[in-house]
Parts: structure tokens; sequence; C-alpha cells
């Protein structure tokens, strides 16, 4: 609302509702302003201003300082409203009081884990070639080199608490790569997936390469960019730490569980649970109605009670809760039934205050259960696990005629299976229920000697919404409002606070049906309970290491229900083991576990520590009503678990104990008395000071008993008198003694300095009490106290206040259902917990270890997060691969391929080598083909860079790559080789216009050949295309991207935009459109061009100076006719022998021109000569080969031997394919000038 003056004046603005009263009584402002200010001056100061001085300061208006100070004055209230109390006899008005609330966090730190791995690699599996090498101008990046995946080899995972931390050896490749030390890949140039490792915290990441095989020195090979810290002392990053602390150069492999990773009992049911309404405070106040304190004590007595929620276990093995209350053991096969009831709430109805939000939150619970309860889902009830097979009258509503009813076959026996009444009003923790359950279980896939479980688990509890009741004032307090009209009301607590999920572990051989072994607790008398505690919704991670013979073995996680445990430890404590990777104070816990049917033992070492699950660890001190009790970690004993040793005769001292001297009391003025306000519990005040809390009608403090009197207050049945009876002896100890921790009557425990009084019994019963409460010592922790006198006792000690006092959850954070609507837990929808990883460790049979001899491989441990949820593959950016010797005799990288050849033919570790001798392969030397074959690649940008990963016949693929690189594969004279299938200059360059006509190494005619065959391509094959040529363009250090290059040709040269797309992939080794590009164009021109090849037998000296690759001319008119039929024209070609007779055609006397070749010489020649009655005397042709001149023969040919091999009869068997050439002899593949359109991509 807005003050009609300001600070400094009136105010210059009226409000719209001024101006129309204005406008209606026909005033100015003016006049307004005169009202307002008479009627300011005619208020007198009330009497709660007394205190106050009437300030008046020159200047300023009576109004405006009353404005000034009653705006200063409310803002000064409402700032210390929850800080003063007004003091005694002070004057006030009835104010209104609301404590602060408490709020958790509702945001929190990302953590991840790895939600999947990597593979091993499997033994026999291919280890890597790399081949390439990068290429620079003038230090300017143009191309090559790969980026590589790479294959884990040793994988282990740890478990850090709020995180993981994965180590792995990462092969990349066999045999040394990059020429140089230290030219490995950058750490710039590592990633996982897509993702560079370089972009993200380096603090995180610890990075390790060695080229040459051997261990991983975690100096020497570290790349200085990382950041992660090194690890301490001896510890190796890629060794395995035993149970005893030494490091080990073990086999490790890390995978992710496929099935059955979850577990955790979840959804629970309630068994004749209670229900209740939020918690609040009730005032009646002195000065309210009658009927207005009815209203407010209904309130208190809904907020006080207890409400069924009408489901319930109704029999277990027949036998139902009126015959047998108690908890039964079930074996297979039994039948548990549960019932949703049809109950209708006709109870109270609190006055005005109603019941139709309890009604409503029980209809809620029974269409929760009825939701979770399906045919055919496992179950656990108690501990044992089973399996709804009926489910009758679903679904539950609020009219059903008929109870929803499911029938359970236990499947896996167990006990504390309990029976409920439906109308049962017990908290949770008071018996055991129904829950979905999901059992973890992981089977070993390859022998080992030990397996670590890794764990990923969130565990929570919340409350939304609820009083916050640790800020509730004492009874005084609450009085003194009752009397003054002070409104009062308790703020809101809206956090995560503490749970912990339990589970057990079972260990069996793999492939056996035997029962499984459950591991034990260090005594041997339960199962050892591992425990998961948890404040947050954030995951959590821990580890569980089972030691084991060697083999292959089951291992199940099997949870525990909440209630369980509370029937364990409510008495006393009860032992457990608490996973925790994180806390200062966890180090790693052998549990010596079991031994295995066959008498094998099995150990288990968790990262946490031992732990007594009881009442203060179980609890939440936010529930406690009024200030919680300060926990501490380590301290003073303030309790035990008993203060009497039994005597001899079995019986305790306070067997004897009487009470005498009964006084009673009741003064609420001087505090004596019983008050029952806040709920069902009973507190009982002595002289003012509480004495104890008790849920029935005593409490006992110190050497007295305190009882509820008969006594009442009048308007005030709340208040009791209160009754004190002194403890006394029947028979008065003989011994008095104090014993000492320091004297060493006191053993156990982590502290120094307890001291206790004694009394001691001649029949060895004892009693103690605390002298001096040390320090140092541990909740839950066993000492065992010697006396002189009486017989030796061990007890718990306890450092923390009993958190049962006024607590409204007490055990809560192990119970397994909730009372209030406020309440959520992690287990209510779903698992807690997921098996995300085993390591399966091998011991190895010597003491170094795997050298990882001729590997190359990183070492690499990353820390997760949100960035590395996956750890899917790693790969590098390889600038330089193998090295060894080339094609040509020299050493060094290896990236073309006659190099990549010669090294598969002749490498003996993963090549042919061992089966291939080397002088069997034309390389290796200045002055071979294969040499000259890597001239021409390296000349015209013909790279090979890339990875070879899977098995090949080597022959074969020679072939297929040589092609992409306008080589053949020849195989001469026994031996491989290889050779550029165009013209060449010295410089290795491809030679475009070349005249051949030179390189024709001899001339086949009709007359030395026999058996023609010329197999023509079809039409189809001839047709022409688009070459679509995908390569890959690297980026230094980066990822690669593919690139599209489109060929194809013009018009003119017989191409067409309709022409089919053929695909070239050429991108695992091609890193240069130059090199695509040439491809393109030569297959392209050689498809359209090379139309036929032929086959025909010759005599040796006729094919004497032919090789595989060269050049022949041949002239026949067998298969080819000079008018396009057989019935053209033949061509005159014969043979002349030594005589100079002409063979093979008839030739008419004259003279002729010819060319002609002679067995044994390089080249062709050309002669004329003159021919009567076939023969001639021109001696220089003699013994030679020859046709008609070509001039005047146009069909003469050029071929290429594919091959020469060994005939029938003695001769040689020629294999050829067409050479087309220009007009100016050179070869018409090559002839590239405008007749190609490029696209690229």
């Amino acid at each position: 609302m807005e003050s009609h003056r300001t600070p400094g004046g009136r105010r210059s603005v009226l409000l719209p509702s001024e101006v129309q009263l204005c406008e209606a009584l026909g005033i100015t402002a003016d006049d307004y302003w005169t009202f307002v200010d008479l009627l300011h001056e005619s208020k007198e100061r009330g009497k709660e201003y007394e205190h106050i001085p009437d300030v008046v300061a020159t200047g300023l208006e009576p109004a405006t300082i009353i404005a000034i100070a009653s705006l200063v004055i409310g803002l000064a209230s409402t700032a210390l409203s929850l800080l003063l109390m007004p003091s005694p006899g002070q004057s006030k008005a009835p104010g209104s009081i609301r404590t602060p609330d408490l709020n958790g966090r509702d945001k929190y730190l990302p953590t991840a884990g790895f939600d999947s791995l990597q593979n091993l690699a499997n033994l026999g599996d291919i280890i890597p070639l790399i081949y390439c090498n990068s290429r620079f101008n003038q230090d300017q990046y143009v191309g090559g080199g790969a980026r590589i995946n790479s294959t884990l080899l040793w994988s282990h995972m740890l478990s850090k608490g709020r995180y993981q931390e994965l180590r792995a050896l990462l092969l990349f490749g066999h045999g040394k790569t990059g020429s140089l030390e230290g030219s490995a890949p950058t750490f710039a140039s590592y990633a996982i997936g897509e993702s560079l490792l370089n972009n993200y915290n380096k603090g995180k990441i610890e990075l390790f390469y060695r080229q040459d095989g051997g261990r991983i020195d975690k100096t020497q090979n570290r790349y200085s960019e990382s950041l992660m810290p090194v690890l301490p002392g001896a510890e190796e990053p890629f060794e395995v730490e035993d149970f005893s602390g030494g490091m080990n150069p073990w086999f490790s492999g890390a995978r992710t569980p496929a099935t059955q990773a979850q577990f955790g009992l979840y959804s629970p049911l309630p068994n004749g649970m209670r229900y209740k309404v939020p918690y609040q405070v009730t005032l009646v106040y002195d000065d309210a109605s009658g009927d207005s304190k009815d209203e407010v004590r209904a309130k208190a007595r809904k907020i006080a009670a207890e409400f069924p929620r009408y489901c319930h276990v109704e029999t277990v093995a027949g036998v139902t809760y009126d015959v047998d209350p108690n908890p039964r053991v079930v074996k297979k096969g039994d039948i548990i039934t549960y019932v949703i009831g049809t109950n209708k709430y006709t109870g109270d109805t609190f006055e005005s205050n109603g019941a139709q939000d309890i009604i409503q939150a029980q209809d809620r619970t029974r269409f929760d259960a009825d939701a979770a309860l399906a045919v055919g889902d496992s179950y656990m009830i108690g501990d044992a696990l089973c399996v709804c097979y009926q489910k009758d009258n679903s679904p539950w509503y609020p009219e059903s005629p008929n109870p929803v009813k499911a029938y359970f076959r236990v499947v896996e026996p167990g006990g504390n299976v309990m029976c409920g009444p439906i109308d049962g009003t017990d908290e949770p923790g008071a018996r055991t229920t129904v829950q979905r359950a999901a059992i973890g279980t992981v089977t070993n896939n390859r022998r080992c000697h030990r397996t670590d479980i890794l764990l990923k688990s969130t565990v929570f509890r919340r409350i939304n919404g609820f009083a916050n009741v640790n800020s509730q004032v004492d009874d005084d307090v609450i009085q003194d409002f009752q009397e003054d009209g002070t409104q009062f009301s308790l703020g809101s607590m809206q956090l995560f606070n503490k749970r912990i999920s339990v589970f057990s572990l079972g260990v069996r051989r793999a492939g056996t049906t035997t029962d499984f072994t459950q591991i034990l607790n260090v005594e041997g008398t339960y199962p050892a309970w591992f425990c998961v505690l948890g404040r947050t919704p954030e995951p959590q991670y821990n580890t569980i290491s089972v030691d084991h013979p060697e083999g292959e073995f089951e291992f199940r996680l099997y949870p525990a229900s909440g209630a369980t445990l509370e029937l364990y430890f409510r008495n006393e404590g009860i032992g457990a083991y608490l996973l925790d990777a994180v806390s200062d104070i966890s180090q790693k816990t052998v549990i010596h576990g079991s031994s295995l049917p066959d008498g094998s033992q099995i150990k288990v070492q968790i990262i946490g520590r031992p732990i007594t699950l009881n009442q203060l660890i179980s609890s939440n001190l936010e529930w406690v009503v009024g200030p919680p009790p300060d926990i501490v970690e380590t301290g003073g004993v303030l309790s035990f678990s008993a203060t009497e040793g039994a005597g001899n005769d079995g019986l305790l001292p306070n067997l004897d104990i009487i009470y005498v001297e009964p006084e009673e009391r009741l003064d609420d003025n001087d505090g004596y008395y019983v008050s029952s306000i806040f709920g069902e519990d009973n507190n009982f005040y002595w002289e003012d000071e509480l004495q104890g809390t008790s849920d029935n009608n005593v409490v006992f403090n110190g050497d007295y008993r305190y009882t509820i009197g008969t006594q009442t207050v009048i308007d005030q049945p709340n208040l009791k008198s209160i009754i004190r009876e002194k403890r006394s002896l029947q028979e008065e100890p003989t011994t008095e003694e104090v014993i000492s921790a320091a004297g060493g009557n006191i053993t156990g425990g982590s502290g120094t300095g307890l001291e206790l009084f004694t009394f001691q019994w001649p029949d060895g019963a004892s009693h103690w009490s605390i002298k001096d409460p040390g320090t140092g010592y541990r909740d839950g922790e066993t000492i065992n106290l010697t006396f002189t006198q009486a017989n030796p006792v061990s007890v718990q000690i306890f450092i923390n206040r009993d958190v049962s006092q006024d607590n409204l959850r007490l055990n809560d954070a192990i119970q397994d259902y909730v009372v209030y609507d406020a309440e959520d837990t992690s287990a209510l929808q779903q698992p807690e917990h997921e098996i995300v990883n085993l390591n399966e460790i091998v011991q190895s049979s010597t003491s170094k270890g795997p050298q990882y001899t001729d590997l190359s491989h990183a070492g690499l441990r990353l820390a997760s997060g949100k960035e590395w949820s996956t750890f899917s593959q790693v790969s590098a950016f390889f600038r330089e691969g193998i090295v060894g010797k080339r094609a040509d005799g020299t050493s060094g990288t290896i990236s073309t391929v006659p190099d990549i050849a010669y090294d598969l033919l002749t490498n003996t570790k993963y090549g042919a080598g061992a089966f291939v001798p080397a002088d069997q392969v034309d390389g290796g030397e200045l002055d071979t083909n294969m040499a000259e074959a890597r001239k021409f690649c390296t000349a015209n940008n013909f790279y090979w860079d890339g990875v070879i990963a899977e098995r090949l016949n080597i022959r074969q693929w020679i072939f297929e790559q040589s092609a992409f690189c306008m080589l053949s594969f020849i195989v001469k004279g026994g031996k491989f080789s290889l050779y550029p299938d165009v013209p060449f200059k010295k410089s290795g360059e491809i030679d475009y216009t070349k005249d051949i006509g030179g390189d024709i190494k001899t001339l086949f005619t009709d007359g030395n050949i026999r058996g023609l065959q010329t197999s023509f391509l079809s039409p189809e094959e001839r047709q022409p295309f688009k070459a679509v040529c995908i390569w890959r363009r690297d980026e230094l250090d980066g990822f690669p991207d593919k690139r599209v290059l489109v060929v194809r040709l013009k018009g003119h040269a017989g191409g067409s935009e309709t022409d089919p797309e053929e695909t070239f992939d050429m991108s695992q080794f091609c890193t240069s459109q130059e090199h695509a590009e040439k491809f393109a164009k030569y297959a392209l021109k050689t498809r359209t061009l090379v139309d036929h090849g032929v086959k025909f037998e010759t005599t040796p000296q006729s094919a004497l100076t032919l090789e595989p690759g060269d050049y022949f001319d041949l002239v026949t008119t067998v298969s080819h006719p000079t008018t396009g039929t057989d019935s053209g024209e033949r061509l005159r070609n014969g043979s002349i022998d030594s005589d100079g007779y002409i063979n093979g055609v008839e030739i008419e006397n004259g003279s002729l021109d010819i060319v002609y070749w002679k067995p044994g010489t390089d080249a062709l020649d050309t002669a004329t000569i003159s021919v009567t009655d076939g023969k001639t005397n021109n001696s220089s042709v003699y013994g030679s080969v020859f046709t008609q001149d070509p001039q005047s023969n146009p069909v003469r040919r050029t071929y290429k031997a594919e091959s020469i091999t060994y005939g029938e009869d003695g001769l040689i068997e020629v294999a050829g394919s067409y050479v087309p050439r220009t007009s100016s002899g050179s070869l018409a593949v090559l002839d590239w000038v405008d007749d190609f359109t490029e696209e690229t991509g």
C-alpha cells in the first residue's frame, strides 16, 4: 500500500481511488490533503508506544514524523521477530512467529561413470599395420597420415566414489611407427569417439605412448600435456594392486555386463503399516472460545493419530496374522497371499478438520499397491524370493466390492516373512513387507583369478515440504504463546537426507546349479551385509573385489529388506560393511569370505570400512522434534549397549534392583509434571529438567525411576503428576572399583582414556557407569571389560546421544516404506544399484608380465565425466606409420603400394616373408622394377595412407591396390613385381605424349602364331560411366573428411550427363584429389577404348625377348577382318626362313614393303623386298617374321603382354590386352586434353 506522504513531504500524485473520492465529493486535491493531515493529527499514541520517546523534528509535519517512525519500526520488527523474544513483564501485542525453513541443496555437481566400454581384443585378432606418411610443403601440411582406431589390449576400472577412473592399454599397430624417436602421435591428436582429448580437462587425463614395444614407463613415456596427478610411489598405472597392496603386472580386462545388471528392492507395498498426516504445532490459546479449543484439540488428535492403509500380507504358507504374527521361514513352493482391502475409514472426523485427506491417502496407497503387483514379476517378501502367479479382482477402485488378492509362490526360501493385520498401524520397521525384486547376476566370460564388481548406486531419501520439526521450541515457550496469543508455526523442510541400501553377495562356479555360497562376515555368523549410504541423487561408484580360484564364476548380488536388518539390530547393532570409495577414513578392507563346496577359499575386499547398523546410523536427525543432538565421528563414550554383566547364575544385577522412597509432585510453575501435549510420547519433568521421554508410563534416569501419577491439572488434561523413586539394591555389591583403558582393564575400541565406576558382586555380576568418557572412540565399537571379582564382559559403546528421543521416524534411513506423504526414497520407483563393469584379472605366470614386444601402443588414465560417458573408441592421428625397408632398398616410413607390397611379401613377422624367399621378390634394390614403381608413385602423388586391420590374401590385395595407382602386378621369372602401367619420364612422372612405338618388343603375325583367340567386351561392359571417387581429406591431428570427385567424359569423347554412376571408395588410403582424378580419368578412358584382349601360342624363339608388361604388335586376319566380314582380303604376312623362302602366305612376284622382326632383337624394322617364286634374295630379312607395311595395312594393333606361360607341344602361350594408340603413337588412354568434366563435393 502506498503512503500518502513521501519521506520528504506530501505526494504529488493521487491514487486512482483518491481521485474518484475527490470527484464524488466535488473537492480539490488540497482539500483532500487537509482532511488527511487532520485525520493523522487526531490519532493518539497507543500504550504500546509509551516506552518510545515522542520525538518531534523541526521543519517536519507531525504526520510525516509518525509515518517515518511507523515505517522504520515496522521494518525493524519484521527483521528481528524471529530472533528476539520479549523480556518478562514487557508489554507486547500478540504477534505471529514462523520458524525458519530448512532447505537442502537442490543442485549438485554432475557425476558420471562410463556407460559402456570398448571391447578387449581377442586372442587371434589381427594386429593392425599402419602405413602412412604426412607430407609438407615448406612446413605447410598438404596431406598424408591417418587417423587410426585402437584396439584395447588391457583395461582396468577403478571406483572413485563420485566418478570412475579407467586405465587402459591401447594397441595401434605392429612394428615401430615413426622414422624418428619422438615421432609419436601428438597429444592433441588423440580422441575418444568424435571428441578430441585436447578439448577437455587435462586434469582428468594422463596419456602415454610407446612406439617400439615394451612396457610403458610412467615417467619416460608420459605426455607432458597430461595434468592428471602422477600416481604416487611404486604404483604403476597399468598394473594391478593385490589385496596386500603390492603392484603386479597381471592381465586385466574391464567390460560392461549386458544383462541382469540392475539390482535392488523397489516399489514397496505396506504390510499393516501406518499412515500419518503432516506434523504441525497446535496451540490452545487461553482466551480462545470453547469451540475453538475443541477444534485445536481435535487437530492435535489427528496429528498424533495413526491410520491404517488397509493392505497386508494375509497368509504365509496358510498361516494368518491372528495365528502367528511373528517372522516365519518359508520353503520353496510355499504360497503367500497379499490383500488390498476394500475397508472404509469410519473413525474420528476430528471436528471441522475432517478426514477426507486420510481417506484420499488410504485410497492412493491402494491404487499404488495394485499398480505395483504384476503377474510374472519377482518380489521379495521378507528374505524369500517369490513370483506373483495370480491376481484376482484387479484393478482396485474405491467402490470395489471385493479386495484385490495377489498370490505368490516362493522360488527361493527365506526367513523373516511376516503377516500383518489389515487395519494395522505399525511403523515401517515393525515387519517385513512385499517389494519388487531385481537380482543382479553376472558371470565371467574368461578364466581368471580375481573379479572386481564395480557398482553404480543412487541412494537417497527426500523430505518434500514437511514441517521443520528441529525448530520446535520447548514447552515453556509454547505455554507463553498460548497465554499471550502469539501465533506460532514451524517452517518447512525441503531437502535430501540419508538412506542406507543393503545387499549381500553369493558366489558359485559358472555352469553349475549348486546353491550360491554366501559371503559371510568375519565371524562367519551371518551374511556380510554390504551397505551403500547416500544423501543426494548423485550416483556413487564402489567396488567389491573377489579373489577366487582360477576359473569362471557366477556372482549374485542379493538385496536385503530394511526391515530384516532392523529386526537384527533392534536390540543391539549388527555389523556391516560400508562401501565408500570417497571418504578419508575409508580403507581397503579384506573380508575373509567363505569356502566353496570344493574347499577352495573366497576372499573379498572393499574400499570402505566396517560399520555397526544401529539406531544412530539408521536415523535421520531432521525428524527429531526440537534441536537435534550433535553427532560426531569420534569422541567420548556416552552410553553402552548394556550397563550390567551377568553373574554365574545368568542373572543380571538389575534383576535385584528395587525402587524406594516414592515422591509424587504436580506443580507446573516449578516444573514437576508429566506432559503429552506434543503427541503420544510422555515428557517427564522434575525440577524443570526433562528426565526423559517415553511412549509408556515410565522412564529411567540415573539412580531414579519416574512414573505417571494420578493427579491432573484442571483444564489441562495433558498435564499429570510425576512420581520419583530412588534406585536401591537388595544385595549390596562387595567390590567397588574404577577400571580404565590406561590400566588395561578396558581393551578394544579406537579411543583412549575411558574410565568406569564399577560395582561387582560375589556371583560374578557387575554394573558400571562412566567416570571419564575418554576420547577418539567410534559409535558401535566393542570394548572388553575385566574386573577384579566379576566376570569379564564385552559391550558396545556409543558416543552420540540416543536419537530415538522425540524422533518421528526412527530408523527411517534403512526402512523400505514411508509414513508421511512428504517422504520419498530412491527405492520407491526403481532399483538403486547397477553392476556397471567387471574387471577380470588373470595372474601372470612371470614376474615381468607381458612385454608387448614390437607393438606400438598407448596408455591412458581417464577420469569419467559428462564428456566421457562412453568409452567407445580411442583413436589417434599418425603422421608416420611403420618404418622398414622400402622397395628401392632405402629405409624409412612406408606409404606407397610398392613399398607396402615389398614389406608384406618379405616381412617374416607379419607378412609372407617366412614363406616367400627374398629372391622371389623383384625389389629391395634401386635397379628393380619395384624401385621404378615406387619412384612412379611418389612422382605422381600416388600415396597409400591407411591401415590394414583384417586378414587378406596378399597377392589379391596387391593386385587390387596397384590398379588404383596405375601399376601392373607382374610375376615374371618366378618373381613378384610391380611396374607402371603407362609410360613415364625419368623423373617418374606420367609421360602423356610418348610414342610407344620404340617400346614395342616383338611382332606376331599369322606366320608365327596359332590358335588365336580374341575376347571382346560386351557393349554393357564398355558403356561410358560417371566415375564417383571417394577420397579422404585429412586435417593434421584432426578428423578426416570424406570428399567426392565425380568425373565423366564429355559428349565429343562419348560421355553423357545420363551416364550411370560407378563408385570407387578410395577413402581408406587416398588423401589427394589429384590421385583420385588421375585414376578416374584413366579408368574412364580404359573402359571406353580397351575393347578386347587376345591369347595365342607361339614359338619360344618368337617370344624370347617378351616379358609381362611389354608391348607387342599383332597383325592377323583370323579375327580382324578389314571390311567387317570374314570374306575380306587377308593380310599378307608370314615368315622368311634362313634360305629366303616365304612361308605362311602366298606373295605374288614383285616388290613388297614389309615390317619385320627377327627373334632375339628388341625392335621392329622395315625393308623392301623383291619376291620371285616365293623367295627373296634380301638376306637381311632371312629368319624373320613380317607383315605388310602399316602405311598400307591399318589393322595392325598394339597389345600389352599380361602373361607368358608354357603351353602344349613346347609352345609359349601369350595373353595380351589391347593398347589403343593415337595417331602420334602415344597411348590413347592418356589422351586427356579437354575430354572430361568434373564435379567436387
